[in-house]
């Protein structure tokens, strides 16, 4: 699902830059850097949020702050233009960096060409001549990237304007998953246990980083969980779908009193999350969803959730959803939270 949420997002914008080329290619890349800097927004409040509770996961993945992009993600058409307009050939180009993060501390910039991860390449002489469009090669980049500063700094071999530098970048551990955004108007976010995505339609009707943080936690917190092996389906969606889901509604009033906790963790503040939930039930009043609670039940059980969640921590987010919806005990969760 994920890979062909962004193989459509990065499809689109490429086919902009395309149909550009030859009248207005200096105003072209906008498109895809337009979405790459909102993608940078939500990573930064992720990163913040997933650092902050890198705890609450047996295993934490080391994050680099770095978002990336290549050649086999865009239709074969517009990769000479892609190329052009990023200074982007066979390596992974960086697109955005976390501030703060260990990309931002390495010295890497926008429109640095990522060639050498720890002395191994990550070039693709086939990234031209792909044919179908394909996010995989960034999937396993980070994963690659994830692995090799598990043990400390990793060496990056970078080409800035033609010259090659050598870059030490050290990994932050995190929990929850990676944040994505995809340009598509459904309100909504889901996640798949890796990784957390929202589309342009859910990040419009926040009014604020604490509600997008809450969108996030919210999303992090089915993937701390474990809810994805739980659930009929393949991911966890943010307000469910429609129709034909026979998913627990427990499992959304967990991940909604977790999401407070992870977000106090981040330094973010809870109440966001009920602002959300208020815009979304005077916006969405007509949606009916079989597979998640009503927006009053929400919204109850993150203001128990706020309330019973005393800084520095509370006993788990089982306790805590247990008390602010009925029958939420008969789930068991995979590891309760801490902050």
């Amino acid at each position: 699902m994920l890979a062909q949420a962004l193989k459509k997002r990065f499809a689109v914008a490429a086919f902009i830059l395309s149909a550009a080329i030859g009248t207005q290619a200096s105003a072209a890349p906008m498109s895809i850097r337009t979405l790459a800097a909102e993608e940078t927004r939500l990573a930064s409040v992720g990163y913040r949020i997933s650092a902050a509770n890198s705890r609450t996961c047996s295993a934490p993945t080391m994050m680099s702050g770095l978002i990336v992009h290549d050649l086999t993600q865009y239709p074969a058409a517009a990769r000479l233009a892609v190329s052009r307009a990023f200074s982007l050939r066979e390596g992974v180009g960086v697109v955005g960096i976390v501030r703060g993060s260990g990309a931002e501390r390495a010295g890497l910039r926008i429109d640095d060409e990522i060639i050498e991860i720890g002395g191994r390449s990550v070039e693709d002489p086939a990234a031209w001549t792909r044919r179908t469009p394909s996010y995989d090669r960034v999937d396993r980049f980070n994963a690659m990237m994830s692995a090799s500063t598990q043990a400390g700094a990793t060496v990056l071999l970078v080409r800035r304007q033609g010259q090659l530098l050598r870059l030490s970048l050290s990994g932050q551990p995190g929990c929850g998953g990676s944040v994505k955004f995809v340009d598509s108007s459904s309100v909504n976010a889901w996640s798949d246990g890796r990784h957390v995505v929202l589309n342009a339609g859910i990040v419009a009707m926040a009014r604020s980083d604490d509600e997008i943080a809450f969108v996030i936690a919210h999303e992090m917190a089915h993937n701390i969980l474990g809810h994805i092996g739980q659930s009929a389906t393949a991911s966890r969606m943010l307000f469910g779908r429609m129709f034909g889901s026979s998913a627990p509604q427990n499992t959304e009033s967990q991940a909604d009193a977790a999401a407070v906790s992870l977000m106090r963790g981040g330094g973010y503040a809870p109440e966001g999350g009920l602002n959300f939930l208020q815009t979304a039930r005077r916006q969405m009043w007509w949606a009916i969803s079989l597979d998640h609670p009503g927006f009053g039940s929400r919204m109850r059980t993150v203001a128990f959730a706020i309330a019973s969640q005393r800084p520095p921590g509370f006993a788990t987010a089982r306790a805590v959803a247990v008390q602010a919806a009925p029958n939420v005990g008969s789930l068991a969760l995979s590891r309760p939270l801490k902050s």
